[in-house]
C-alpha cells in the first residue's frame, strides 16, 4: 500500500499534507491506481509518473512509513 503527500518546495510550515479519504489517509495498492484516481478527478491525463508528481511537490511513500510517522507523533 502507498499513500501520497504534498510537501511544496521541500518545506512546509505545517509538515506533510497527506491526501485524505474522508478523515483517513487515502491508500492505494499501486502507483497506477493513484495515477488513475488523480486523472479521473482532473478529467484528463494529468500524471503518468511519480517524477511528474515530484515536480509539483507531491510525493509517494509506503503506507507503513506513514504509520510510523503517526505512531511516533511526528505528524499531528
Amino acid at each position: 500500500m502507498i499513500c501520497c503527500y504534498r510537501y511544496p518546495h521541500g518545506i512546509s510550515l505545517n509538515g506533510r499534507e497527506y491526501m485524505l479519504d474522508g478523515e483517513d489517509v487515502a491508500l492505494f495498492e499501486t502507483e497506477q491506481e493513484l495515477f488513475d484516481f488523480i486523472n479521473t478527478e482532473q478529467g484528463y491525463l494529468a500524471v503518468t509518473s511519480t517524477e511528474q508528481l515530484a515536480e509539483h511537490g507531491i510525493y509517494v511513500e509506503d503506507a507503513e512509513q506513514t504509520e510510523e510517522w503517526f505512531e511516533n507523533d511526528t505528524i499531528h
